[in-house]
Order: C-alpha cells, then structure tokens, then sequence
C-alpha cells in the first residue's frame, strides 16, 4: 500500500481521535472509489464490499451455514431470555410409516400419564351426557365377546324404556337415573 499524504494521515488523525471508524482520503483509491477508508486497515470500502460480494458468489453453501448457525443461535438465546426450553431448529428427520405411528402412540401416553383424572373425568361426562348411546356401546361389545347376534342402537335403547315405564322387566324396580 502506497504511503498516506499529508491530507489523509490528518484526516486519518482526526477520525482516530473522534473515535470513528472511518475517514475520508484526499484521492480516490486505485479503482476509481470516492469512498472511505476503514481507520484500521486503510482499505477502500467500496472495493472491500465488492470483494465480499465476489466470496459470498462463491461461498454461497458456507454463508448459508453460517447464517443458519447464527439466527440457531440468536434463538436459543433469545428463549433463554425469556425464560423458555431452547429449542432444535432445522429440518425434521424423515419418519417411516411406523416410526411415526409409534411416536404418536408414546405421545398419547405420556399425556394421559401426565393428567391421570382427565380421562376417567372425560369419559364419565359423556356417559352421563349420553347414557342411550353408552348403553347400546356397551351392549354391541357385549354381544361381540359373545359372538352373538342383533345389535342395539340408541333409539332401539330409547324405545325399550319407554315401553318398559322405565322399570325393569324382572322386578319392576325403576332404573332411576342409571340404566343397566
């Protein structure tokens, strides 16, 4: 690099003492840029953006790494911040069929684990809310285990008990609020 005129050692002087990281030289570099130079490596900024600009054309898979690790980074960081389980970012693995399957069923579990009351609550909510349909359910998969025939749907369930008054054809007693 060719010595500094007096001109740019001055302006150079003046941008260090102003703490800057730049100053503005006298003459345009060897290219023709009437553009600052750095304090630090007296390069032209016009010329070193244009030798970024070439790498990157080259380097285009080494960037793109390089940015996908950082914005990774800029993440986790940012969850730790606020006070989250960092996360793994990229791109998901391929799953089989099975595989897939077989992560849905350990998910399930787990969550029917992790809430213990929720699915007996759940169940006899709708049991409650739909006792018709409970029973003729309960009836198929009786009839099922036995291997035997016919089928009751909630309407022939409904019908039964109507013409029954709601009492049991044995006894006479009244099924209340449950019907077995």
């Amino acid at each position: 690099m060719a010595a500094l005129s007096r001109h740019d050692r001055q302006a150079k002087a003046a941008a260090i003492a102003a703490g800057e990281a730049h100053y503005m030289p006298e003459k345009p570099c060897g290219h023709g840029h009437a553009s600052p130079r750095g304090v630090n490596h007296g390069r032209c900024l016009s010329c070193a953006a244009q030798r970024r600009a070439e790498w990157v054309n080259v380097n285009r898979e080494k960037v793109r790494a390089a940015d996908a690790a950082a914005h990774r980074q800029r993440r986790a960081e940012k969850a730790v911040a606020e006070g989250r389980e960092p996360v793994r970012i990229g791109r998901m693995p391929f799953l089989t069929a099975e595989q897939r399957i077989a992560n849905r069923r350990a998910n399930s579990l787990r969550y029917w684990r992790e809430r213990p009351g929720l699915h007996s609550a759940m169940n006899a909510a709708h049991h409650a809310a739909k006792p018709e349909q409970t029973i003729a359910r309960v009836a198929k998969r009786r009839a099922r285990r036995k291997q035997a025939a016919g089928t009751f749907t909630a309407a022939d369930i409904r019908a039964l008990r109507l013409a029954q008054k709601d009492r049991c054809v044995l006894c006479l007693k009244p099924f209340g609020c449950v019907f077995r």
